[in-house]
């Protein structure tokens, strides 16, 4: 099985579910947060420091964290870590019962053909994030009004700026950016970037070009491009498409 640098990405794109396995990396990912998904992980081997909304955490062998939707938080590598984690939409997590996301979850472990055994190393380890899904609760609205807000997440590619942005809401641009800041861990601009990014992520899996991902989401500079991806990525656009593997295919029985 392929993989780039220590890092595999894993996706089923039917299902809305992702593994992101980093082994023996050193990465740190600085403040952001995730619109569309959980983010469960269990630490393998090593010791990360996760900060979550302002409250830092060291996590060590077996330990388990689940990020809600919207939640700024950072990781910072203490030493070589290994790290599983599980990225589940949001969707998914409203629409089914606890059962069925841990049905899913195992499935997908199970046919992603990991080198090893997540419930091995932490006992009840999906029965405890599909519960912790279910009942983590998080706030989407960002408080901005709704066209705004699907501006932003939807189509990032488009160029608004921060006085516009601010005569949406009637008060002025750098009380604008406070009262967002406050509520996203993330100035607009950074979060503005942040969902373009994921958006190229999104496009990368779905074969395009790396020129074309950059224009459709609205870098014209491709320095700019590779700059950004990498500052939250962790990797350059070109060796993320080479840590990205092929889609689970959930018609076909695991062996």
């Amino acid at each position: 099985m392929k993989k780039y640098k220590n890092i595999r990405y894993i996706s089923d794109t039917e299902n809305f579910l992702e593994i992101i396995l980093c082994e023996k990396s050193l990465i740190s990912y600085p403040i952001h947060n995730h619109i569309f998904d959980f983010t469960a992980g269990i630490i393998i081997d090593g010791v990360i420091k996760i900060d979550i909304n302002g409250k830092t955490d060291f996590y060590k062998k077996n330990d388990i964290f689940v990020i809600p939707p919207y939640t700024p938080h950072s990781i910072t590598s203490v030493n070589s870590y290994s790290m599983a984690s599980i990225c589940v939409n949001k969707k998914t997590v409203k629409i089914l019962s606890v059962c069925k996301i841990k049905h899913k979850i195992d499935d997908f472990i199970k046919k992603s053909g990991l080198n090893f055994s997540v419930d091995s190393i932490s006992p009840q380890f999906t029965n405890l994030i599909a519960s912790k899904l279910k009942f983590l609760k998080y706030d989407e609205t960002l408080g901005i009004n709704k066209n705004l807000k699907n501006q932003l997440e939807l189509y990032p590619e488009n160029n608004i700026d921060i006085y516009n942005m601010s005569k949406t809401e009637y008060i002025s641009k750098y009380q604008f950016i406070r009262n967002f800041k406050n509520k996203t861990g993330l100035t607009p601009h950074k979060f503005l970037i942040q969902n373009r990014i994921r958006k190229a992520q999104r496009l990368i899996k779905k074969n395009f070009s790396l020129t074309e991902t950059a224009v459709n989401t609205g870098f014209y500079d491709q320095s700019h491009f590779i700059k950004y991806f990498k500052d939250i990525v962790g990797l350059t656009p070109t060796d993320y498409k080479m840590a990205c593997e092929q889609n689970i295919d959930f018609n076909t029985k695991p062996v």
